[in-house]
């Protein structure tokens, strides 16, 4: 089925019908192979791939030049990004490991027909201007939050698209490791927000007439840290992490605006 799957992939990216990944050694698979070695020089035209013989070996150089080489062509957007204006120092350090680490996926050989293949990257450049609020001029997290959740979920692509993982190989691991860091700045930040809250307001009269408003925050702040306890376990699943990845973005745009809300709440009631 791997023999399979990497000539269907090969298939496609030429124009032509991908091959059935069923398992099976029948007529079509051994044409595929027979065709693969034909138009590779210096290999046996014999109709069989063994482990570790040349022309398995010649078929996983091939395919991961055609997967590094989808990588290139449909990730652009991801090395062109500009670092949000503001970026702390050690997010823009961020920013540049994964754009170096992108750069090191460059495709051996490029291999014509990556655009036959759905584009796994998502619009990931967000505007960031219309959602530029402070609590009370006590923090500025919420800025930070959505560079949080763009870097993350840049990781997120790579690390969850299966041809993204055989093109970054060795680097796969790293990645993840890079994503958990952001998982827990990501808490972090949103816990800023609630000490923020609590630390202007703590045990006043404004603390019982905003309640509703602070425990919407806190009720969304519990949502997150759900969420993102849920990543790791489904972080080799492209569809779980995609629609993890936008669960996490609504969220954040729903503390957006429950902290707005307190603030509201508290203008409302001369606090």
């Amino acid at each position: 089925m791997a023999v399979q799957r990497l000539l269907s992939d090969l298939q496609i990216a030429a124009g032509h019908v991908p091959l059935d990944v069923d398992g099976l050694v029948g007529p079509k698979t051994i044409a595929a192979i027979s065709k693969f070695q034909q138009q590779n020089p210096g290999l046996l035209v014999d109709g069989r791939i063994d482990p570790s013989g040349p022309s398995f070996t010649r078929l996983d150089e091939v395919s991961s030049s055609l997967y590094a080489t989808i990588v290139q062509e449909q990730g652009f957007p991801i090395p062109t990004a500009p670092t949000p204006p503001g970026t702390p120092g050690d997010l823009a350090a961020d920013f540049d490991d994964i754009r170096s680490d992108f750069a090191a996926l460059a495709p051996t050989e490029r291999v014509a027909g990556a655009s036959r293949f759905a584009n796994p990257v998502p619009n990931l450049i967000a505007p960031v201007d219309p959602i530029r609020l402070t609590l009370l001029g006590a923090v500025q997290v919420v800025p930070l939050i959505i560079v949080l959740i763009f870097i993350l979920a840049l990781l997120i692509v790579i690390t969850s698209n299966p041809i993204w993982q055989r093109a970054a190989k060795e680097t796969l691991k790293g990645l993840k490791d890079r994503m958990r860091l952001l998982s827990q700045k990501i808490r972090d930040a949103v816990q800023d927000i609630v000490d923020a809250i609590e630390g202007v307001i703590g045990s006043t009269r404004c603390a019982e007439l905003c309640a509703n408003e602070i425990n919407k925050v806190k009720d969304l702040q519990q949502k997150i840290n759900e969420l993102l306890d849920s990543m790791p376990a489904n972080d080799n699943d492209p569809n779980a992490m995609k629609q993890l990845q936008f669960q996490l973005a609504r969220l954040l745009e729903q503390i957006v605006a429950a902290q707005a809300d307190v603030v509201d709440c508290l203008q409302r009631n001369g606090c």
